[in-house]
């Protein structure tokens, strides 16, 4: 069952006059349109098509959305849109209703064009870690930083042919200052001038970050380190060989 559908089965099952009714869809338009402007005929043809409502009048639903005190008139003859000053109260009364939304996450420490269509791992950490850093959880932004850095490396190692050079006797992949070590070598690869150092570093704010007993990572820790970690990240890409997909 769709998300909208879903919404239709729910508030028909609510103690809602006609008019209350028309509001909610309007509310549940305006969820993907802010500020959208929609007919009392168009709210009448969606009604009854979900079949919350038989037939309704559209002409006496306009005249009720006139009154009503969470919607205003629009524009056009007989267009409504939710007030302003009603989209929290109604968003508390019907939002249950609506399964959950992602947030939108912007490219705060990772670029979107660096990631994307990649792989649907590295997909999901970069998200993690711009998500962490904008609603300030600093601490899973550096941990998530510091895993995504190791990931790479290992399959820097395995695409350049040098898998086994990480790996135990117990066929377990070394940690990741033995990692980092083996890569600054320069025998397996040859890293970019400043990752070297960059993996270091994220190394030890990640560390920080899940370790510490005491130390809480702040914004300024991932600020300082984010500009390198883009040249690191889109090194360690290049060396693993990850190829984009292509956009369906």
């Amino acid at each position: 069952m769709s998300e909208v559908a879903s919404f239709f089965t729910s508030i028909s099952a609510l103690d809602l006059n006609e008019v209350d009714i028309a509001v909610a869809v309007l509310w549940l338009l305006d969820q993907a349109e802010p500020g959208i402007e929609v007919s009392a005929t168009e709210l009448a043809r969606r009604m009854h098509e979900a079949s919350i409502r038989g037939a309704v009048n559209a002409s006496r639903l306009a005249g009720k959305l006139a009154g009503h005190s969470d919607v205003v008139r629009g524009k056009a003859r007989n267009a409504f849109r939710i007030r302003l000053g009603s989209k929290s109260s109604l968003t508390q009364r019907y939002g249950e209703y609506l399964g959950p939304t992602a947030p939108v996450v912007d490219d705060h420490i990772l670029p979107h064009m660096l990631i994307t269509n990649t792989r649907p791992n590295l997909e999901a950490i970069a998200l993690q870690i711009n998500g962490s850093y904008q609603f300030q959880f600093y601490d899973s932004c550096a941990v998530m930083c510091r895993r995504i850095a190791e990931m790479l490396l290992i399959e820097a190692f395995d695409a350049q042919g040098h898998g086994a050079a990480i790996k135990g006797p117990d066929g377990n992949y070394f940690q990741f200052n033995e990692l980092i070590g083996r890569a600054q070598s320069g025998q397996y690869f040859k890293l970019a001038r400043n990752s070297p150092k960059t993996l270091e570093r994220v190394k030890t704010v990640g560390d920080t970050g899940a370790h510490h007993r005491s130390y809480i990572t702040m914004k300024r820790d991932v600020d300082d380190l984010k500009f390198d970690l883009r040249h690191l990240i889109t090194d360690l890409i290049q060396l693993a060989k990850i190829q984009r997909r292509k956009s369906p």
